[in-house]
């Protein structure tokens, strides 16, 4: 499984960026609604922003005990919904990278 998250432009058929950050296999990926910024979920139970316009990670978040299996943002705030397989769903507030909420599956 790739560790790396390759952005890949159709109409010049190639990967024009490849992001480095993962320890282990990426399992999802989201771009944000504007599309400015993409997220990485991994087997390494990490999640990482990146910054497409200037080509870098702009924090990651270490705080999930099972790989991610999903990621969503809210359609009008600046919010982040990660989903793991420890069975929690975390929300990020996206403007100061902090942890606002948790569930846990019963």
């Amino acid at each position: 499984m790739d560790t790396n998250l390759k952005i890949w432009d159709n109409r010049k058929k190639g990967c024009i960026h490849t992001y480095k950050g993962h320890n282990q296999g990426i399992s999802t990926i989201k771009f944000t609604p504007d599309g400015r910024w993409v997220v990485s979920g991994g087997h390494d139970n990490v999640v990482k922003v990146w910054d497409l316009t200037a080509g870098k990670l702009l924090h990651d978040f270490n705080f999930h005990d099972g790989h991610i299996t999903s990621l969503n943002f809210h359609p009008l705030e600046f919010l982040l919904a990660t989903g793991s397989a420890d069975k929690t769903v975390k929300f990020w507030d996206l403007e100061t990278f902090e942890l606002i909420g948790s569930a846990r599956r019963e």
